[in-house]
């Protein structure tokens, strides 16, 4: 089926305001999985240092809260029964301009939505260098930047992209026609054919 999300309910919308929206993943679902969310919050707060403006989101076990520098880290796995309303979930996503994966369990179905509403990804490397998602998956259209976590680096990365954050995102239509659902749906059809 590949990687695909609705492209018509996943779109852009336009922001309040042109501060650099961003929004953290979930932490992992059980302790002992690579979690980058603690490297997110150091460099977020590094950058604000230099007057960057960011608004901030994070899905926790509350639902997605938005995070200032007061926030303590929340290291609680995630309870996959605490999961927010999927509509809730795309409305953040519209209007979110970087999406950050927090393990390799959150390269799933919610990247490629965000990326569809026009988020670029953060995409954590391994510890041998390889990203979470698989470089296969991680096409020209998709707008991504890969890289080894570290707070200097990140927030590097963060002062470049809120300096160039705009009210309205965009998405590219190569986006659109390689990963919507209506493509998938031809392949599941095409499958179907095959198998007759």
């Amino acid at each position: 089926m590949g990687w695909c999300a609705d492209s018509i309910e996943c779109s852009p919308k336009e922001k309040d305001d042109d501060a650099l929206t961003i929004f953290i993943d979930h932490p992992p679902y059980v302790a002992g999985v690579r979690d980058c969310t603690a490297a997110y919050y150091g460099a977020i707060r590094r950058a604000r240092k230099t007057g960057a403006r960011f608004r901030v989101f994070v899905q926790s076990n509350l639902g997605v809260v938005e995070v200032d520098d007061t926030m303590p880290l929340d290291r609680h796995p995630y309870e996959r029964s605490q999961k927010v309303p999927w509509q809730e979930m795309i409305t953040r996503y519209a209007t979110t301009d970087i999406f950050c994966l927090t393990t390799p369990q959150s390269a799933c179905l919610s990247a490629m939505e965000a990326v569809m509403c026009g988020a670029k990804l953060y995409v954590p490397n391994d510890f041998f260098g390889r990203p979470f998602i698989p470089r296969e998956l991680l096409t020209p259209e998709i707008p991504f930047e890969t890289f080894r976590p570290s707070e200097a680096r990140l927030a590097d990365m963060l002062c470049k992209e809120a300096s160039r954050s705009v009210v309205l995102k965009t998405r590219s239509e190569d986006l659109v026609e390689r990963h919507s659902w209506h493509l998938a749906a031809q392949r599941i059809h095409a499958t179907l054919n095959e198998m007759k």
